[in-house]
Parts: C-alpha cells; structure tokens; sequence
C-alpha cells in the first residue's frame, strides 16, 4: 500500500499535524511498503491509544479518498514499546532507519525518501 508515495505523504502529512497540534514530538518515523514505523514522545494528557486511532483514523479515510476505494487500510491493534533511556532511544532509532536497508530498497538510510533519516523530512530534537 505504501509504495504509493501519494498514500505515504498522506501518512507523513498526517504525522507532522499530530506533531504541529503539540500532541506528539516525533523523533523519527520510516514508511515500510507494508507498515509503519515511528517514535513519539506524547504530549501531557495524550495517551497512546488515541493517538493511535486518530492517526489510523483520518489516514485510512485520506487514502481511501486518494485511491477512490473504500475498505480496511490498517491491522487492527499496534505494536507499542516503551523507551527506557537514552541508550534504549538510540537502539530503537537506529533500528528503524535501518530497515530499508536491512529489506534491501536502499544502500543507506538517507537515501530512504520516505523516512525522516532522509534530509527533506524535519523531525524534533532528542536533546
């Protein structure tokens, strides 16, 4: 679904609002062909869950409009980790930036369009 980079942007546009509305800080995100990843800190009084459907929500309406189709666009439910540390961020970050290159779409992270390792997306600060 995702190597629709009109139905990506949707994704990514949809991040940066969540981001822009102050009720996530994005530290990095990589739309895989088939999935999502992405690393938020939540904003005080925000929880998880519905971030998640918000998110979920208005994309699956979004894309469905851009591909003129209706049904399912997200498996139900998400795979949440909680971040323990610096150390622990670092891992996950890396981890997630590399897996173009781990599936074998591109040489290095950067070169990733769809990935906010790539120069053309700004995501917050660690530090």
């Amino acid at each position: 679904m995702f190597v629709n980079h009109r139905v990506a942007r949707i994704v990514i546009d949809a991040l940066h609002f969540l981001r822009k509305e102050s009720r996530i800080r994005l530290y990095g995100f990589v739309i895989m062909p088939d999935h999502l990843h992405f690393i938020p800190f939540l904003s005080e009084g925000e929880e998880l869950p519905k971030v998640m459907h918000s998110l979920k929500s208005f994309t699956a309406k979004e894309i469905n409009k851009n591909l003129r189709r209706s049904g399912k666009v997200w498996q139900d439910g998400y795979h949440g980790h909680g971040i323990r540390d610096e150390q622990d961020m670092l891992i996950r970050l890396r981890y997630m930036i590399e897996n173009p290159v781990r599936k074998g779409i591109v040489e290095c992270p950067e070169e990733y369009k769809l990935s906010s390792a790539h120069e053309s997306w700004a995501v917050d600060s660690l530090w």
